[in-house]
């Protein structure tokens, strides 16, 4: 495969030009064989009815039950005779109907991860795109422009008129039906991203291998027209994994947000991978930054901004894949530094991680915190797996489920009861910030960032400002099909390094609420704007210093 990154190791950058084809890539998928299909269908059967938190949950609110649609298309692969069509599937149609049946789950936490070399591997467009909706219609805009392609008019600030022939505002609403969102506003979210990514974890590459667009560009009045095609290249190694059983976190969004810093900021992943601070070019004269807060996380960013002579605080959060302890020390210090009369929160797209450490940040803004509690289905199999990892293990962190589940089986009730997954004295503070804060979301934040959104509403922190009408709605603790094997001593890898990942525990928040599918709503919806997008979010921080700064 041609890539940068294999010809230049420490570029970490993507050569468009040099990216692999579509269909260069699909003709190296090898073909799994009939008895590779039927073990992936088996274990993913297994997996959802013995392990899957939101099973009762989804078959009511999706009308869906994916144990027997699993099973209906192992019957279908056994007997030929059985399918309509005469044949056993193929790889890449099975690929694709093993795909849909996880995507009807709406669960980015409960996936069929494709095999080699599926995962790993993205497909991308060389630019990428946001949309305004606070001027008027919404309007496509791009808002980057991969380094060394090239189209006339085809920069920052041109709009997108229509896709391969459709307009834009349905081929969003149609890729939002695949994209896996929980509720409307983040699977419009999701597939606004999709649109220029796909992250060949949980589905196939395009059916295209290109797409047509029609757009004006900033410095004219008449439509042009680009055809581009799909390229595929490696995805950076992710960043460190969290423990598992703490572990909350959208992989897809992870790896969105990885190809975009590959794409985009290849010398912010140098400075990551060196163990270097990350430096970030200085912003328009009209934005409302002041001065910029140095720190060795790469996923954090930190300033101070200013708007009609009020400073506040900003601290961009882009995920939770942390070592606590120091994280939890190093916000505390950056806490310390803020200004007192208002900080402003960043938990734009930010797919989650760990979630003791989301829960440890809120104790520093309050003076009391309740962690959120998690349930394990009420099954033998979940019985089995804390009793096993108990008897290895003399401080299990799965003890406090043990009699829960018994009790929970023998009563038929379908949840065991919740219980703390951050033990509560973990969040015992001390507050370090006093001042007014403002918190941003927007529909893929997710998973641990959607716990510490819930929790800052439950705790009454401060307000939530959001560029969409909810959050990524993505509530439970997640374990691959290879922990579930670690821990209970037994089971059989799937071919190819295929995967599958389970909502294992789901969340209850304070008020009993459980977080999957109703995620949380802001209490003020910012519409972005063209400015927002080409000039680094300014009137959306204006916005939110105006929550933290009231006027008369």
């Amino acid at each position: 495969m041609r890539t940068s990154r294999q010809s230049n190791p420490d570029a970490w950058g993507i050569d468009w030009h040099q990216a692999e084809t579509l269909s260069a890539f699909q003709d190296r998928v090898p073909n799994l064989e009939p008895a590779e299909r039927l073990l992936i269908l088996d274990t993913a059967a297994q997996v959802l009815a013995d392990h899957y938190a939101h099973l009762p949950h989804k078959s009511r609110s999706q009308g869906t039950d994916p144990v027997a649609r699993l099973q209906a298309l192992r019957t279908q692969e056994a007997d030929a005779d059985a399918n309509p069509m005469g044949v056993p599937l193929g790889t890449p149609d099975f690929h694709e109907a093993v795909c849909q049946i996880f995507a009807e789950l709406h669960d980015l936490h409960t996936l069929y991860i494709l095999p080699d070399p599926y995962a790993g591997m993205v497909a991308f467009l060389p630019f990428q795109l946001g949309l305004a909706t606070g001027e008027g219609d919404p309007t496509l805009i791009v808002t980057h422009v991969l380094p060394g392609f090239h189209h006339t008019g085809f920069i920052p600030g041109a709009t997108v008129l229509s896709w391969s022939g459709i307009k834009v505002e349905r081929t969003i609403r149609r890729l939002a039906l695949s994209s896996g969102g929980a509720n409307r506003a983040a699977a419009s979210a999701r597939a606004l991203a999709l649109l220029t990514q796909r992250p060949m974890l949980r589905m196939p590459p395009p059916d295209a291998e290109w797409v047509e667009l029609e757009y004006l560009s900033p410095a004219t009045t008449k439509p042009a027209r680009l055809r581009v095609a799909w390229r595929v290249a490696p995805l950076p190694p992710p960043d460190q994994a969290a423990p598992p059983h703490a572990s909350a976190i959208d992989p897809e969004g992870a790896a969105l947000q990885q190809h975009r810093k590959q794409s985009y900021a290849p010398h912010v992943l140098r400075a990551e991978r060196a163990g270097a601070v990350p430096q970030h070019p200085a912003p328009a004269a009209t934005h409302p930054f002041h001065h910029e807060i140095a720190t060795s996380f790469p996923n954090v960013r930190a300033w101070i901004g200013e708007v009609d002579a009020k400073r506040f605080g900003v601290l961009r959060l882009r995920n939770f894949v942390v070592d606590q302890d120091l994280f939890i020390d190093e916000m505390g210090r950056l806490l310390s530094l803020m200004p007192p009369d208002g900080l402003v929160i960043d938990l734009r797209d930010n797919p989650g991680g760990l979630v003791p450490a989301a829960e440890r940040l809120l104790a520093l803004l309050t003076d009391t915190v309740r962690p959120v509690k998690v349930a394990f289905l009420a099954t033998q199999a979940n019985l089995e797996l804390c009793q096993h990892h108990a008897a290895v293990h003399a401080d299990s962190e799965l003890i406090p489920w043990i009699v829960p589940l018994q009790d929970a089986i023998a009563n038929r009730r379908p949840w065991s009861e919740a219980t703390e997954m951050t033990p509560p004295g973990d969040c015992a503070g001390p507050r370090v910030y006093t001042g007014p804060v403002v918190l941003i979301t927007s529909g893929r934040t997710y998973s641990a960032a959607d716990i510490f959104t819930a929790g800052f509403r439950d705790q009454n922190i401060g307000r939530i400002l959001g560029v969409d009408a909810n959050t990524g709605a993505g509530g439970a603790n997640m374990w691959t099909h290879a922990k579930i094997n670690e821990i209970a001593g037994t089971g059989i890898a799937l071919p190819h390094n295929a995967e599958l990942r389970v909502a294992i525990r789901r969340v209850l928040r304070n008020n009993g609420q459980v977080l999957e599918e109703a995620g949380v709503p802001p209490d003020q919806v910012h519409a972005l704007t063209r400015a927002d997008l080409l000039e680094g979010d300014c009137d959306l921080l204006r916005t939110a210093a105006g929550l933290l700064h009231p006027g008369p």
